[in-house]
């Protein structure tokens, strides 16, 4: 009798989360039995492409600075040698 009340209770917990995810789609936040995503980029998966250019963007940024730091380093000529014992500025 005790795992009968278990199982009648779990097919209506299912039942209810059932009725609640359907709740959601019709909403428009969720994808779940009725509607199929559209093609192409939308909602979430816009979100986070947006998110991922901003770090594509900040990763750009940094490959960019790295080369011209090492153009720079290549272009300088090296400093003269000092002599030991003669005043630095």
């Amino acid at each position: 009798m005790h795992w009968t009340l278990w199982a009648v209770g779990g097919l209506i917990g299912l039942f209810l989360l059932d009725r609640l995810l359907l709740w959601v789609e019709r909403k428009g936040w969720l994808y779940y039995r009725k509607r199929r995503p559209e093609r192409g980029a939308h909602g979430v998966g816009l979100a986070f492409l947006e998110m991922y250019q901003g770090y594509d963007d900040n990763r750009r940024i940094a490959n960019e600075q790295r080369v011209k730091d090492a153009t720079i380093r290549r272009t300088t000529p090296p400093a003269p040698p000092t002599e030991p014992g003669s005043p630095t500025k």
